[in-house]
């Protein structure tokens, strides 16, 4: 399948969206579309890099609609998970794991409320 046919499937799935702008290679062999969602706090960046990946920013409290809605918008698209990382690119073992990340900002939230 194509990246505009992948990238057309992602943002039906998450629908309504809004463009937040793109970025293409010289020779467009690289590209990141940027988009947001209307109704939510989310915001995504398709990179068509290999492999593919899809970036995205959520309030917590999202996270199992977020996991739902982009499992689904995975398939439809014809492709499959291949790792959940962090922002800092830290492999998760499963979509709600805590990593070391969680703990420093949980350390981090104590101190300020000190």
């Amino acid at each position: 399948m194509s990246h505009p046919d992948r990238l057309r499937i992602l943002r039906e799935t998450l629908a309504p969206t809004t463009d937040r702008g793109s970025w293409r290679s010289e020779h467009d062999e690289a590209r990141q579309d940027h988009f947001a969602m209307v109704d939510a706090d989310w915001l995504l960046t398709y990179d068509a890099s290999w492999p593919h990946q899809i970036r995205i920013n959520f309030p917590p409290e999202d996270s199992k609609q977020v996991r739902r809605r982009l499992v689904a918008a995975v398939r439809l698209m014809g492709c499959e998970v291949l790792r959940i990382t962090t922002a800092a690119g830290t492999t998760l073992p499963s979509w709600d794991a805590a990593t070391d990340e969680d703990e420093d900002e949980d350390e981090d939230e104590d101190e300020d409320e000190e």
